[in-house]
């Protein structure tokens, strides 16, 4: 496998996650003798184009690699919910047969299907760079737990509420009741049952995806501040934005911001990690599992159908329900060294097994060929999940 592979790499996204992760995959494909990002102009060789999230706009792909006939595969490697899609983008990207859409994400899928019946999507697991494993599991470590994430303030979720007309309002903190209580309730399934059972018609996607957005934040804050509350009288430190200092007394520190670059410093001085899922997926994870693990963190997850199925070998989970069972895990691995060191021992193992980026090379390179091939022959093939 040697084929040129054209990374986007300037991103403009919080914490600079997808700059990061691009330079990461980048550096795998290298290291399988892959050109990464050469002179030569795009579309003169057979190879694949890769960016993150989204594009600013379909001009921002070259028309050579738009062209199904130069033999680009066009790869969209999205982390985040289907909702977050931009959907003239996504208008244009599924009419071109070697477009590929890959994601970590296995929730709301079926919401693609309906809106883009073309459409060709494939599951790719999250990934974490080699450098992100340390050497030995936990060590010396002066801080206890460490929580990362952000929330909004009440300030900026009501100003966003306000922009809704008034008939959603009310529905929309009926569905944050529903999640709250019900952690594995997707956003769409609480749409159908508050909505559906007001007779209220359904919503084009735009409107759909805004009342998304205003939940699943609704339902982070009170979520996230339960379980940061619920950990009050263990030594815990909070990074994230500014709506955290208030919440953030006792035995609970706020320390601020961090980058995504310097998650691995972060978390290499803490033994344990509340390394919790992105509210707005209910089954699905992000990496912040997988940097913990690999920084010889004991860490504890929330409960969740891919984290349970993939990543039990090297987590605790809870109940997000009940903010007490993390309180009760974090005391019992802070107390029992043994128990805390093996479980960090096991999670960094498992990363450094299996959820590395060259791990997730040769899949991005076989779909891209599949890409190639499908467009040559005409073909609608869907890539395999």
């Amino acid at each position: 496998m040697a084929f040129p592979v054209y990374i986007h790499g300037n991103y403009e996204s919080r914490y600079a996650l997808l700059g990061a992760m691009a330079r990461e995959l980048g550096a795998a494909f290298e290291e399988r003798g892959c050109p990464v990002n050469p002179d030569e102009p795009v579309g003169s060789t057979p190879g694949a184009m890769i960016w993150f999230n989204s594009p600013a706009s379909i001009d921002a792909i070259p028309d050579a690699a738009r062209d199904p006939a130069n033999g680009v595969a066009l790869i969209q490697i999205f982390v985040d919910h289907p909702y977050a899609l931009s959907e003239p983008l996504i208008d244009e990207l599924a009419a071109l047969p070697h477009y590929r859409l890959l994601m970590p994400c296995v929730d709301g899928l079926h919401l693609l299907r309906d809106r883009w019946p073309t459409l060709r999507v494939g599951y790719l697991a999250h990934a974490v760079p080699p450098e992100s494993v340390c050497e030995r599991a936990e060590g010396d470590r002066e801080a206890g737990v460490i929580v990362a994430g952000s929330i909004h303030s009440e300030a900026e979720l009501a100003e966003t509420e306000s922009r809704f007309p008034s008939q959603f309002q009310r529905p929309c903190r009926e569905m944050v009741e529903l999640m709250v209580a019900h952690p594995h309730m997707p956003f769409e399934q609480a749409a159908d049952l508050v909505m559906g059972s007001r007779s209220m018609p359904t919503v084009p996607w735009a409107v759909s995806a805004g009342l998304w957005r205003l939940v699943s934040a609704r339902v982070n804050r009170r979520r996230r501040i339960a379980l940061v509350e619920a950990l009050q009288g263990l030594p815990v430190e909070v990074w994230g934005l500014d709506p955290w200092r208030e919440v953030c007394t006792g035995t609970i520190e706020y320390k601020g911001e961090f980058a995504y670059a310097d998650s691995g410093t972060m978390l290499a001085s803490t033994r344990c990690c509340l390394a919790w899922g992105p509210t707005q997926f209910q089954h699905s994870y992000s990496e912040r599992q997988l940097l913990s693990m690999a920084a010889g963190c004991a860490t504890v997850s929330d409960d969740r159908l891919l984290v349970r199925g993939q990543l039990a070998r090297g987590l605790e989970v809870f109940d997000a329900a009940r903010p007490a069972e993390a309180a009760d895990l974090f005391r019992d691995l802070l107390n029992d060294e043994p128990r805390r060191l093996d479980l960090a021992r096991r999670g960094r193992d498992l990363v450094a097994s299996a959820f590395l980026w060259s791990h997730r090379v040769e899949r991005i390179a076989s779909i891209a060929s599949e890409a190639i091939t499908s467009a040559r022959e005409g073909g609608t093939a869907v890539a395999a999940a």
